[in-house]
């Protein structure tokens, strides 16, 4: 039997999750099905959104690579929850 690598989240993902589901959007997570696909789906305002969550340094592996190259669509690399709440159009309203 083949063995497949274990699939990890990174270190920000589950706070950019709740982040952007408190913004109304639906998130599907994804970072389990392995073999470079996004770490998630979202929904919002009736368009989906493919992102690969990556912490502040962190960068794409070979599969990651490969899989992006090969997708028609587009997916966005997203580092934070202001990233993602901006690629889906969202207004980030600032505090004073």
């Amino acid at each position: 039997m083949i063995q497949r690598k274990r699939s990890r989240r990174d270190k920000n993902q589950i706070e950019i999750i709740k982040a952007i589901r408190a913004l109304g959007v639906t998130v599907w997570e994804t970072h389990a099905l392995g073999q470079g696909s996004p770490d998630i789906v979202c929904g919002y305002d009736r368009k989906n959104f493919l992102f690969e969550i990556k912490d502040a340094r962190g960068k794409m592996n070979r599969r990651e690579l490969l899989w992006h190259a090969e997708w028609r669509g587009h997916v966005w690399v997203v580092r934070s929850w202001q990233d993602a709440a901006h690629e889906m159009g969202i207004p980030i309203v600032q505090e004073c």
